[in-house]
């Protein structure tokens, strides 16, 4: 049986890593999170990218739809909404504007396989435009 050996690679051979970005944050605890290493350890993969070394990861804007339909699906598992004085959190994160904009009507849509029809929609518009596309979409049913 061979061990598993793990090595350094020098800077001018791990062109395939790129650096990850260090990203600091105010929780809603007030706590300042920081996220990133800033080491030459982030992989890019189908939807973006992940570090290698803290776990880190980002999403690509030109992701694939049902790539990121099965991430939202998961997301949404773990969602939670709490709205500050001054300032909107999901799973304690702070996020600018709504924090839940998705509609009760169409949470029985995340158990399908595939994203619906109002997903793109969804992804590619912004919160008024949304509203405005679910008005159109069921003003005849």
């Amino acid at each position: 049986m061979k061990k598993l050996r793990v090595r350094k690679l020098n800077q001018r051979r791990s062109r395939v890593f790129n650096r990850c970005p260090i990203v600091n944050r105010v929780m809603e605890t007030g706590e300042r999170l920081t996220r990133g290493c800033g080491g030459l350890s982030m992989v890019t993969d189908e939807i973006g990218g992940h570090c290698l070394y803290c776990g880190n990861f980002y999403y690509k804007k030109q992701a694939s739809l049902e790539v990121l339909w099965f991430h939202f699906k998961i997301s949404r598992e773990y969602w939670s909404v709490r709205r500050g004085p001054e300032q909107e959190y999901i799973n304690g994160f702070p996020v600018d504007g709504i924090a839940d904009s998705l509609p009760g009507i169409l949470k029985s849509d995340l158990d399908e396989a595939h994203p619906p029809e109002w997903f793109s929609y969804f992804m590619n518009s912004d919160e008024e435009q949304f509203k405005k596309y679910l008005q159109e979409r069921w003003k005849g049913n």
